[in-house]
């Protein structure tokens, strides 16, 4: 016996079919049996185990129950990774276990059912069940979790339920991120409203025909995805106002920096008569843009929207192109109200040869000078997207830090595989006064639409045959990160750390 074990690692070993009595190993800290995939059975006295902090069951994919005991007492476990256990049926007694902050079964492709005594975790942050393809319904016990910041259901393709048709108290109030794409849900209930701290929501790839009015009462959220919800026409409101509590997801996810904040409705067909026409102060789209320019928490250094489209260029956009122009900006007044630009494109599906064709990515927009390319790509996997033909309009904006190519007279461009036709692009500088102007249309005073530059871009067109810069290297259009942005990045570094390291 070894009564001063504080840690055990015996991830990997295949021939391993069940764990020994850990009864005489009290002072545990740190369990890995990730991989050991003839594992079975977890002996019960592992709820003896009251010093351990970190239990990790990745990919035992033969494991088809954990039983933490019924006079156990693991009061200082946080940390449980169960993915890939693909013959667990149902997620362990969690009465003794009260203090789990992190609880991730992704892939347990046999689950069913989520022990209602999940409702006691009243400090888990995070709980995930990506692809649990047989979990039907989740416990209404889980909406009593208060600290729950991110909760990942995608591809929970059985799914019926998750939230109640209606709330009349606040549920999941500090609930930041929610995925529920590809679950097949036919309606989003009205009370997914209550939640009221919410960020980030991906809806993506469901059969709803509608999303509710109570949506718009998420003023926190700063990234919508819609995405190939095919049957999906009527989308009447989204949030207008912003909270000054939001933001908290760059705060607390260590590489969310990088993590757009977006609008997307790839591949909703039936949009795209209601979403291409002339845009007006209440359309959607430039509603969404002005709303996270104007609360700059809402973002970091940019952020995109997609949605399906006609082929004209909406009239905001002051400078329009041909789809192969390439362009240089020669003169522009930047003052201390300039806020950034604003760049729009509109794509199709491509039967012939394509433009500016790249091997680094299938699409996006360019920045070249000497020996160096910016780039802000497309995020979406465009290969899919294609099984549609429409067209889409995709805007980007890029904050005033990150537009280099106002003084490197960098040339102008997008670009895309052969599988993507450029239609047409434009631009347009931002200053403080649109969000000015944009919040007093909004409010009912008649102003010109739309509104003037507040300072004009003098450019260039450049020949291609002037395009000659040498190997190129790649960056990003955000690589430039300020004091700001690495106290962030170490501060959410720091909060991750503290869970994966938990038991060392």
């Amino acid at each position: 016996t070894c009564p001063n074990l504080k840690r055990i690692d015996l991830s990997n070993s295949k021939d391993l079919v069940e764990t020994p009595d850990f009864s005489r190993i009290i002072k545990l800290e740190r369990l890995d049996l990730s991989g050991c995939r003839s594992l079975s059975y977890v002996h019960s006295s592992i709820g003896l185990l009251k010093k351990l902090a970190f239990l990790n069951l990745r990919n035992c994919c033969n494991l088809v129950m954990i039983d933490f005991g019924r006079v156990g007492n693991m009061s200082s476990l946080r940390v449980i990774h169960l993915s890939g256990c693909r013959e667990l049926k149902s997620t362990p007694d969690f009465t003794r276990a009260t203090h789990i902050e992190y609880l991730d079964m992704d892939n347990c492709s046999n689950l069913s059912t989520i022990h209602e005594s999940i409702e006691v975790l009243s400090n888990l942050t995070f709980l995930s069940l990506r692809y649990c393809r047989n979990l039907v319904s989740v416990s209404d016990r889980i909406y009593s979790l208060v600290s729950l910041q991110t909760l990942d259901l995608c591809g929970c393709s059985k799914l019926t339920k998750f939230l109640p048709r209606q709330a009349s108290n606040p549920r999941l109030e500090c609930l930041i991120l929610l995925d529920l794409s590809f679950c097949y849900l036919e309606e989003v209930p009205d009370a997914i409203g209550e939640l009221r701290c919410l960020e980030r929501l991906n809806l993506r790839g469901n059969k709803f025909v509608s999303v509710p009015d109570s949506i718009r009462r998420l003023q926190c959220l700063a990234y919508l995805n819609l995405s190939d919800c095919y049957q999906l026409g009527v989308l009447l409101d989204l949030p207008i106002g912003g909270a000054t509590s939001g933001g908290r997801y760059f705060k607390t996810v260590s590489g969310s920096r990088d993590r757009r904040s977006s609008l997307y409705l790839f591949n909703c067909p039936e949009m795209a008569n209601i979403l291409s026409k002339p845009w007006d102060c209440w359309s959607l789209e430039l509603a969404w843009i002005f709303r996270l320019i104007k609360e700059s928490y809402h973002f970091r250094c940019g952020f995109d929207i997609v949605v399906p489209w006609g082929l004209e260029i909406p009239r905001w956009f002051s400078k329009r192109f041909e789809g192969d122009s390439v362009i240089s900006i020669v003169e522009f007044n930047v003052d201390e109200d300039w806020m950034g630009f604003a760049f729009c494109v509109i794509y199709g599906r491509n039967n012939g040869s394509a433009v500016g064709h790249s091997s680094w990515h299938s699409f996006y927009l360019s920045f070249v000078s000497k020996h160096t390319e910016e780039y802000f790509d497309m995020q979406h996997d465009l290969e899919v997207q294609y099984s549609v033909v429409s067209n889409h309009l995709w805007i980007i904006y890029i904050s005033r830090e990150h537009c280099h190519f106002v003084k490197t007279g960098a040339h102008i461009s997008f670009k895309a595989k052969p599988s993507v036709k450029i239609h047409r692009w434009g631009m347009r500088s931002i200053f403080k006064k649109d969000v000015h102007d944009f919040k007093r249309m909004q409010q009912g005073q008649h102003l010109p639409f739309p509104r003037d530059e507040v300072h004009p871009v003098n450019f260039v067109f450049v020949q291609k045959s002037n395009i000659n810069f040498g190997p190129i290297f790649q960056l990003p259009y955000n690589w430039l990160r300020t004091k700001e942005d690495e106290v962030e990045k170490n501060d959410a570094e720091v909060k991750e750390n503290n869970l994966s390291y938990a038991g060392f």
